[in-house]
């Protein structure tokens, strides 16, 4: 699979200190969430929210959409860190941010990263076509049967 499928098993760990209990995160600031929305335009501050990225993800089917979800919450759970989502068919709403400090911080910006790859190796287009504009949707070669 690739860089994409290395990169899926080198995201961070949850945030501990020293005595194992979580630490807290710090909102990002208005210069790294912006130098963020420049890197990926597909996510966006929520309309209802500022303090939200918001993206709609869309697949050829349900089946696609479920494994994006499902991959993305296998990571999501063990950096303890959940994004909101909707499912509808082909169609996955998600937002993220960080409740406890009521904004978005860097671990926001990992699962967004994470969720685009993921969506990238689902439906076969290249980081390097994306970002050109191109590309066309495939049959994912990670579901079977």
């Amino acid at each position: 699979m690739g860089k994409d499928s290395e990169d899926m098993q080198a995201l961070p760990a949850p945030n501990c200190n020293a005595d194992g209990g979580r630490s807290v995160a710090r909102r990002l600031d208005e210069v790294a969430l912006q130098q963020f929305l420049r890197e990926a335009p597909q996510w966006q501050l929520a309309a209802h929210d500022k303090d939200v990225l918001s993206r709609e993800f869309v697949f050829d089917d349900f089946v696609q959409a479920f494994a994006f979800m499902t991959q993305v919450a296998l990571v999501a759970e063990r950096m303890d860190h959940h994004p909101e989502w909707s499912n509808v068919y082909n169609r996955v709403q998600v937002a993220m941010t960080t409740h406890e400090v009521q904004g978005i911080t860097s671990r926001d910006v990992d699962l967004c990263r994470h969720a685009d790859r993921v969506h990238r190796c689902l439906i076969g287009e290249p980081a390097a076509t994306r970002q050109r504009g191109g590309g066309s949707p495939r049959s994912p070669s990670v579901i079977e049967g």
